[in-house]
């Protein structure tokens, strides 16, 4: 059986799955192994737009380059369901965006900060029916220029 991988909206073919992340046969250019999961990043309307897969977990969010103000958005993957929206999130990446959610499916926080001024992080510490999930991931660096394509 043929599995699909959902980034920013593009259904990518995937041909195993490991530990609950899918591993695409071919990965498009703006998408990135970062840990166990997977990494989109893209610039749009002058913001940088980025969406993060992590076993069921989904971040989605975007910041402005100069401001660092961030909208943040956390999802799950449940079967039957699909993505289920946990929480949403504004502020400010210097201060961190956090966002707490509790759902009969899960408990717990997704965080969004940068470490060492430049570095961007996430955080997902939650339980769910299936078990604990406390995970810590740089996902990309900060720069000055953005080294993707702008639309």
């Amino acid at each position: 059986m043929l599995r699909a991988l959902r980034l920013a909206g593009v259904f990518v073919p995937a041909t195993l799955a490991v530990s609950g992340v899918v591993i695409p046969a071919a990965l498009p250019e703006e998408v990135t192994p970062v840990e166990d999961g997977y990494l989109y990043r893209d610039v749009v309307d002058g913001r940088q737009v980025f969406e993060y897969h992590y076993k069921s977990w989904n971040l989605q969010g975007n910041f402005s380059p100069r401001s660092l103000a961030t909208d943040f958005r956390v999802r799950m993957g449940l079967p039957v369901l699909g993505p289920v929206t946990m929480g949403t999130g504004k502020g400010d990446l210097r201060n961190g965006v956090t966002v707490n959610f509790s759902r009969s499916v899960a408990k717990g926080s997704a965080r969004l900060y940068l470490k060492g001024g430049r570095k961007v992080w996430a955080h997902v510490k939650a339980e769910t029916i299936t078990g604990k999930t406390d995970h810590d991931v740089h996902l990309f660096d900060l720069e000055r220029t953005p080294k993707i394509a702008r639309r």
